[in-house]
């Protein structure tokens, strides 16, 4: 299966042509080999492995951070093993990151200059508790603890998190230690119904792995 080239990837790698998926395997072309690879992770290691028929060469990359070492590891050991000049992997990397973590400032201020200030929830907290429910996902348990909201994902009983209230019905979401990982700052939005109920949340919570934002949680109890 084919897939486009992206104006950055073409900066990146002047020399690659073409790049698909193949049987599970990420496919490119690189200085005239074909390189196969495919990265792999979870919450605190990142990995990557690659194959260069041409070379008859192979090799995997194991770390337990998930800063962009595991990237440029790979990327030198590919450049070292098809002779390819030199390249400042890490001068890149840092470069990235900073400009990362200046975009991300930038949308932490667009979303507080929206926050609306002085405003209180439609609904007294204990109307906001319930369990909602996804088909795909399965049950969220929204409970009031000491006047406060708690969510609890109940098929990943690690993610609990306290619910901060932002402006009018969105609340932050503070994640508590057991979700063992350091997630962005996100918000749950309880949506009201014609008879003034919370009758479906909804999850925007930046993140890779899971897309809270496609679960549908609509009011089960």
């Amino acid at each position: 299966m084919m897939m486009p080239l992206s104006e950055g990837a073409i900066r990146s790698n002047p020399t690659r042509h073409f790049s698909g998926v193949g049987m599970g395997w990420f496919l490119y072309d690189y200085l005239g080999r074909k390189i196969i690879n495919h990265s792999g992770g979870l919450d605190g290691m990142l990995s990557y492995t690659v194959l260069i028929p041409e070379e008859n060469a192979g090799f995997v990359v194991l770390t337990n951070n998930e800063s962009p070492s595991f990237l440029i590891m790979m990327s030198k050991i590919r450049d070292m093993l098809v002779d390819a000049p030199k390249r400042d992997y890490n001068a890149e990397a840092v470069k990235q990151v900073a400009d990362g973590k200046a975009t991300n400032a930038e949308e932490i201020k667009k979303v507080d200059a929206a926050r609306i200030p002085n405003t209180k929830p439609s609904l007294a907290i204990p109307s906001y508790a319930g369990t909602f429910t996804s088909q795909m996902y399965g049950d969220i348990a929204v409970a009031e603890e000491n006047g406060k909201l708690v969510m609890r994902m109940v098929p990943t009983p690690g993610y609990v998190a306290d619910l901060e209230h932002w402006h009018l019905d969105t609340f932050q979401i503070k994640w508590r230690p057991s979700a063992g990982y350091n997630f962005p700052r996100g918000f749950v939005t309880f949506v009201i119904d014609k008879n003034g109920k919370a009758n479906e949340m909804k999850i925007d919570q930046p993140n890779n792995d899971l897309w809270f934002y496609e679960l549908e949680l609509k009011r089960t109890k």
